[in-house]
Formats: structure tokens, sequence, C-alpha cells
């Protein structure tokens, strides 16, 4: 793929299967996704105040002890919710994100999947 579009030093997120016989299928390939759902650029960004992608394709560095000296006994999460009720999704009508706000502090992005 990276010969036929002619590219070189381009980000990209690409996943994978592997069957049972070990032949590798892309499933999936994206320009600019680290980690699923851009999760990486936002955590980030938000945690940090770095543009993940600025850095990768202008090649710099964070300054960490600056940023951890700005930031200090701060924590910041990406919280990913799966359906693990045991009900299918079909089954499903609603999903209560303001019962889920009250177990939260300081939420600084929702992604609400409706």
């Amino acid at each position: 793929m990276v010969k036929k579009a002619g590219l070189k030093n381009f980000p990209i997120h690409i996943e994978i299967r592997i069957d049972d016989k070990g032949v590798i299928r892309p499933i999936e390939v994206n320009a600019l996704r680290f980690g699923g759902w851009c999760t990486t650029g936002d955590l980030s960004w938000n945690a940090y105040g770095i543009n993940s992608y600025d850095y990768f394709i202008n090649n710099k560095k964070p300054n960490w002890e600056e940023i951890f000296n700005n930031r200090p006994n701060k924590i910041y999460s990406i919280i990913l919710l799966n359906n693990n009720s045991g009900y299918s999704e079909t089954e499903i009508k609603s999903f209560d994100y303001d019962l889920l706000d009250q177990d939260l502090e300081n939420i600084l992005v929702w992604f609400k999947i409706t």
C-alpha cells in the first residue's frame, strides 16, 4: 500500500488480523490515528498540552520535566465503556450518562455514542 500510494514518513494507524494459518490481513488503515478513536491525540492534548500529530510530523520532543512541574499530582484518563451487561445491543434502549457523570470528576471531553 505504501509503495502504491508513494507515501514516505507518513503517520498511519493500521489494524490487522492474523488467521489460524498465520496469514496477516489489514482490516483498517487510517491516517493520523494514534490509538483508536484518536484517543492518544485527545489525551496528550488535554493532559499535557501536546499536539501529538504536530510533535510526530515535526519530530518534536516534549519537555517532560516542565510539563510535569506545571501539572503536579494530576491524573488524566481515557475511559472507554464496553457492553458487558449481558444484554445484546438491540435490547438496550438508552444509557444513563448523567448517572455515570456523578462518579467522575472534571470531565474534559465526552464522546457519547448512541
